[in-house]
Protein backbone atom coordinates (compact mmCIF):
# COMPACT_ATOMS: atom_id res chain seq x y z
CA UNK A 1 0.00 0.00 0.00
CA UNK A 2 1.26 3.51 -0.86
CA UNK A 3 0.96 6.12 1.87
CA UNK A 4 -0.02 9.73 1.10
CA UNK A 5 3.43 11.35 1.33
CA UNK A 6 5.11 8.63 -0.69
CA UNK A 7 2.36 8.83 -3.31
CA UNK A 8 2.79 12.61 -3.60
CA UNK A 9 6.59 12.30 -3.89
CA UNK A 10 6.27 9.63 -6.59
CA UNK A 11 3.78 11.76 -8.54
CA UNK A 12 6.19 14.71 -8.38
CA UNK A 13 9.02 12.49 -9.61
CA UNK A 14 6.91 11.27 -12.53
CA UNK A 15 6.02 14.82 -13.54
CA UNK A 16 9.63 16.01 -13.24
CA UNK A 17 10.98 13.15 -15.36
CA UNK A 18 8.12 13.43 -17.85
CA UNK A 19 8.69 17.16 -18.29
CA UNK A 20 12.34 16.56 -19.20
CA UNK A 21 11.45 13.72 -21.57
CA UNK A 22 8.65 15.63 -23.31
CA UNK A 23 11.02 18.59 -23.75
CA UNK A 24 13.70 16.39 -25.27
CA UNK A 25 11.68 13.82 -27.24
CA UNK A 26 8.42 15.74 -27.74
CA UNK A 27 5.02 14.33 -26.89
CA UNK A 28 4.57 11.89 -29.77
CA UNK A 29 7.95 10.15 -29.42
CA UNK A 30 7.94 9.95 -25.64
CA UNK A 31 6.28 6.77 -24.35
CA UNK A 32 4.89 5.75 -20.98
CA UNK A 33 7.67 3.15 -20.94
CA UNK A 34 10.23 5.97 -21.25
CA UNK A 35 8.67 7.82 -18.33
CA UNK A 36 8.36 4.73 -16.13
CA UNK A 37 11.96 3.74 -16.87
CA UNK A 38 13.25 7.24 -16.02
CA UNK A 39 11.41 6.97 -12.68
CA UNK A 40 12.66 3.44 -11.95
CA UNK A 41 9.13 2.02 -11.82
CA UNK A 42 7.04 -0.32 -13.96
CA UNK A 43 4.55 0.89 -16.52
CA UNK A 44 1.79 -0.67 -14.37
CA UNK A 45 2.97 1.39 -11.37
CA UNK A 46 2.91 4.54 -13.53
CA UNK A 47 -0.77 3.91 -14.28
CA UNK A 48 -1.49 3.95 -10.56
CA UNK A 49 -0.78 7.72 -10.65
CA UNK A 50 -1.90 8.73 -14.16
CA UNK A 51 -4.37 7.08 -16.50
CA UNK A 52 -2.35 7.79 -19.66
CA UNK A 53 0.41 9.83 -21.28
CA UNK A 54 -2.02 12.61 -22.25
CA UNK A 55 -2.93 13.18 -18.60
CA UNK A 56 0.75 13.41 -17.65
CA UNK A 57 1.45 15.85 -20.47
CA UNK A 58 -1.55 18.00 -19.57
CA UNK A 59 -0.37 18.25 -15.97
CA UNK A 60 3.16 19.14 -17.11
CA UNK A 61 1.89 21.90 -19.41
CA UNK A 62 -0.50 23.24 -16.77
CA UNK A 63 2.39 23.50 -14.31
CA UNK A 64 4.60 25.27 -16.83
CA UNK A 65 1.77 27.69 -17.61
CA UNK A 66 1.18 28.42 -13.91
CA UNK A 67 4.90 29.02 -13.40
CA UNK A 68 5.06 31.44 -16.33
CA UNK A 69 1.98 33.37 -15.20
CA UNK A 70 3.49 33.70 -11.69
CA UNK A 71 6.77 35.01 -13.12
CA UNK A 72 5.01 37.51 -15.38
CA UNK A 73 2.76 38.67 -12.53
CA UNK A 74 5.78 39.17 -10.25
CA UNK A 75 7.58 41.25 -12.89
CA UNK A 76 4.47 43.31 -13.72
CA UNK A 77 3.68 43.98 -10.06
CA UNK A 78 7.21 45.26 -9.45
CA UNK A 79 6.72 48.14 -11.94
CA UNK A 80 5.04 51.42 -11.08
CA UNK A 81 3.42 52.60 -14.35
CA UNK A 82 1.51 50.97 -17.23
CA UNK A 83 4.25 51.48 -19.84
CA UNK A 84 6.84 49.75 -17.65
CA UNK A 85 4.30 47.05 -16.78
CA UNK A 86 3.64 46.41 -20.46
CA UNK A 87 7.37 46.12 -21.11
CA UNK A 88 7.79 43.80 -18.10
CA UNK A 89 4.91 41.63 -19.32
CA UNK A 90 6.34 41.17 -22.83
CA UNK A 91 10.01 40.78 -21.92
CA UNK A 92 9.40 38.44 -18.97
CA UNK A 93 7.21 36.25 -21.15
CA UNK A 94 9.93 36.24 -23.80
CA UNK A 95 12.71 35.40 -21.32
CA UNK A 96 10.85 32.70 -19.39
CA UNK A 97 8.91 30.79 -22.05
CA UNK A 98 12.09 29.63 -23.80
CA UNK A 99 12.80 27.47 -20.73
CA UNK A 100 9.29 25.99 -20.79
CA UNK A 101 9.47 24.03 -24.02
CA UNK A 102 6.30 21.98 -23.55
CA UNK A 103 4.21 25.10 -23.01
CA UNK A 104 6.03 26.90 -25.81
CA UNK A 105 5.31 24.08 -28.25
CA UNK A 106 1.60 23.95 -27.52
CA UNK A 107 1.46 27.74 -27.89
CA UNK A 108 2.87 27.34 -31.41
CA UNK A 109 1.03 24.13 -32.44
CA UNK A 110 -1.85 24.11 -34.89
CA UNK A 111 -4.72 21.83 -35.86
CA UNK A 112 -4.03 18.13 -35.73
CA UNK A 113 -0.72 18.62 -33.89
CA UNK A 114 -2.62 19.54 -30.74
CA UNK A 115 -4.37 17.17 -28.35
CA UNK A 116 -7.78 18.31 -27.09
CA UNK A 117 -6.42 18.47 -23.52
CA UNK A 118 -3.44 20.54 -24.68
CA UNK A 119 -5.79 22.85 -26.59
CA UNK A 120 -7.71 23.43 -23.35
CA UNK A 121 -4.40 24.22 -21.57
CA UNK A 122 -3.41 26.66 -24.28
CA UNK A 123 -6.79 28.40 -24.19
CA UNK A 124 -6.66 28.73 -20.39
CA UNK A 125 -3.12 30.10 -20.48
CA UNK A 126 -3.89 32.55 -23.32
CA UNK A 127 -6.96 33.81 -21.43
CA UNK A 128 -4.90 34.38 -18.25
CA UNK A 129 -2.30 36.32 -20.22
CA UNK A 130 -4.96 38.36 -22.01
CA UNK A 131 -6.71 39.29 -18.74
CA UNK A 132 -3.43 40.47 -17.23
CA UNK A 133 -2.59 42.51 -20.32
CA UNK A 134 -6.10 43.99 -20.54
CA UNK A 135 -5.70 45.18 -16.95
CA UNK A 136 -2.40 46.92 -17.80
CA UNK A 137 -3.88 48.56 -20.89
CA UNK A 138 -7.04 49.71 -19.12
CA UNK A 139 -4.97 51.24 -16.33
CA UNK A 140 -2.88 53.10 -18.92
CA UNK A 141 -5.99 54.44 -20.64
CA UNK A 142 -7.57 55.45 -17.33
CA UNK A 143 -4.61 57.58 -16.24
CA UNK A 144 -4.05 59.03 -19.74
CA UNK A 145 -0.76 57.23 -20.38
CA UNK A 146 -2.26 55.26 -23.32
CA UNK A 147 -4.73 56.56 -25.88
CA UNK A 148 -8.27 55.16 -25.87
CA UNK A 149 -8.22 51.66 -27.30
CA UNK A 150 -10.27 48.48 -27.28
CA UNK A 151 -8.16 46.83 -24.60
CA UNK A 152 -9.40 43.26 -25.18
CA UNK A 153 -8.69 43.35 -28.90
CA UNK A 154 -5.31 45.05 -28.48
CA UNK A 155 -4.26 42.58 -25.76
CA UNK A 156 -4.98 39.56 -27.95
CA UNK A 157 -3.27 41.18 -30.94
CA UNK A 158 -0.15 41.98 -28.88
CA UNK A 159 0.09 38.44 -27.54
CA UNK A 160 -0.38 36.92 -31.01
CA UNK A 161 2.27 39.24 -32.49
CA UNK A 162 4.81 38.31 -29.87
CA UNK A 163 4.03 34.61 -30.23
CA UNK A 164 5.03 34.99 -33.87
CA UNK A 165 8.34 36.57 -32.90
CA UNK A 166 8.92 33.82 -30.33
CA UNK A 167 8.59 31.20 -33.07
CA UNK A 168 12.16 32.11 -34.02
CA UNK A 169 13.30 30.39 -30.84
CA UNK A 170 13.20 26.96 -32.41
CA UNK A 171 14.60 28.19 -35.72
CA UNK A 172 17.41 30.47 -34.56
CA UNK A 173 20.00 30.29 -31.84
CA UNK A 174 20.62 34.02 -32.13
CA UNK A 175 18.52 34.98 -29.11
CA UNK A 176 20.17 38.42 -28.99
CA UNK A 177 18.65 39.33 -32.36
CA UNK A 178 15.27 37.95 -31.28
CA UNK A 179 15.45 39.97 -28.05
CA UNK A 180 16.24 43.11 -30.06
CA UNK A 181 13.28 42.38 -32.37
CA UNK A 182 11.05 42.05 -29.31
CA UNK A 183 12.29 45.41 -27.98
CA UNK A 184 11.76 47.16 -31.33
CA UNK A 185 8.26 45.72 -31.73
CA UNK A 186 7.40 46.65 -28.16
CA UNK A 187 8.59 50.19 -28.89
CA UNK A 188 6.28 50.34 -31.93
CA UNK A 189 3.34 49.19 -29.80
CA UNK A 190 4.18 51.75 -27.13
CA UNK A 191 5.01 54.77 -29.29
CA UNK A 192 3.66 54.09 -32.76
CA UNK A 193 5.47 54.19 -36.09
CA UNK A 194 4.65 57.64 -37.43
CA UNK A 195 6.89 60.48 -36.26
CA UNK A 196 4.87 63.21 -34.59
CA UNK A 197 5.23 66.50 -36.51
CA UNK A 198 5.52 69.67 -34.55
CA UNK A 199 4.61 73.20 -35.60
Amino acid sequence: MIVGGESKDRKEQILTEARALFSRLRFRKCTTEDIASACGITKAALYHYFKNKEQIFTEVVNREGSLLIREIRKAVDSRSNPTDRLRAFIMTRFEKIKNLLNLYRISQATGRELLPAAEACRTKFFDQEARMLVSILQEGVKIGEFRKIRAGLVARTVIAAFQGIESYFLLSEDTQTVAEAMQETLSLFSHGLVEERRG
